[in-house]
């Protein structure tokens, strides 16, 4: 075992806890839905949610035909949509997919006041678990999209 000297183990101790201040700070927090969808529908999970930088969202999809579709979108306070998921037949590999912290179009956000969540789903059962969002301002977002 090494053993530190006191200017080795304060700086130690001093990086450790500004990474563990750092981590904490940008971990996801959960939307918990549990929810079997078959059909089209509109939710508004953003109770006491006023701005975010980014959402993801974990499940799975099972197609009922080649023609399906499934399709999660944030909508903002202004009317502008963001596809946080689609999946159909002719894009997936199976007619069963699970996701986990997938986003299309949400990875990045500049601090959007989210509204609702429009869920679009056409010959499919959407198996609707989670959605993650940090809420802390990413630098260049709309540049790095």
């Amino acid at each position: 075992m090494k053993a530190f000297t006191f200017p080795q183990k304060f700086l130690a101790i001093v990086i450790l806890d500004i990474g563990c201040f750092l981590s904490s700070s940008l971990q996801a927090q959960t939307i918990q839905i549990d929810s079997l969808i078959t059909s089209d529908g509109e939710i508004f999970p953003f109770e006491n949610i006023n701005l975010i930088s980014s959402i993801t969202v974990e499940g799975n999809v099972n197609f009922n035909h080649d023609t399906s579709l499934v399709r999660v979108i944030l909508t903002d306070d202004n009317g502008f949509q963001y596809m946080i998921l689609e999946e159909y037949p002719l894009i997936c590999t199976n007619l069963s997919i699970t996701f986990n912290n997938h986003c299309d179009e949400t990875c990045l956000l500049e601090q959007v006041n989210p509204n609702s969540i429009i869920i679009q789903v056409s010959n499919a059962t959407l198996n609707l678990k989670s959605f993650y969002y940090t809420t802390e301002p990413k630098e260049n977002a709309s540049e790095e999209r």
